[in-house]
């Protein structure tokens, strides 16, 4: 529940997102990221 994700959020201190940086194919995907403080 929404709850349940602000519950465990609440205390983040850190946000880390994995990235490769290649030449060529790659196979990974991060799409419509949206980080909003209210």
């Amino acid at each position: 529940s929404q709850a349940d994700i602000q519950t465990v959020l609440s205390d983040l201190t850190q946000l880390r997102i994995r990235g490769e940086f290649v030449v060529g194919f790659d196979s990974g995907d991060l799409d419509n990221v949206v980080l909003n403080a209210d």
